[in-house]
């Protein structure tokens, strides 16, 4: 069975787009952005000293030390705001920031559109404990057209909610 899915999989890519067919490119942010307020940091100042405290009481110096640190690189991603970045797909593969990626590097791609977030294209590598790129579509891009696309090159993965991932970040607005 799983040979049969390989070889389903590699049909699916060998087909091109239409010679006439322009490649798709659009700009995107490099990763999803959520505002945070004074609350936000606020909340996050207290939980680290609530921790930090426990800790010390606890005469865990090197547990402290290391929550300190990790404290410090967290607050300082939380200020990072995304750059711009050029993304292009045309019949090879996809150039995402400097990378071009075969399309015989993905196993499959879905697409998640919610009312609570922009639609997201993600690309599955091969693996189990492999991350998806994941790539934010713009307003302008309809989810449909990327679909149709990557539909000739890949096999599509329903996606129906975000991962677990996607929602604690969402939540933590980070």
């Amino acid at each position: 069975m799983q040979k049969k899915k390989t070889q389903q999989a590699k049909k699916t890519r060998a087909v091109k787009l239409a010679p006439n067919q322009k490649p798709i490119e659009f700009q995107t942010q490099e990763f999803p952005y959520f505002e945070k307020s004074m609350f936000w940091f606020a909340s996050v100042a207290v939980v680290s000293a609530i921790l930090a405290v426990n800790f010390i009481l606890a005469q865990k110096y090197f547990l402290t030390l290391v929550f300190a640190v990790a404290l410090i690189v967290f607050l300082r991603l939380s200020f990072e705001k995304p750059k711009k970045i050029q993304v292009k797909i045309d019949e090879n593969g996809l150039r995402f920031r400097h990378r071009y990626y075969p399309w015989s590097v993905f196993t499959t791609f879905g697409i998640l559109t919610s009312q609570k977030i922009r639609a997201r294209l993600y690309l599955y590598f091969p693996g189990l404990i492999s991350i998806p790129l994941m790539i934010q579509l713009p307003k302008n891009i309809s989810a449909d057209n990327i679909k149709k696309e990557l539909s000739a090159k890949l096999p599509e993965k329903i996606i129906k909610r975000p991962s677990l991932t996607d929602s604690i970040n969402q939540y933590l607005k980070f």
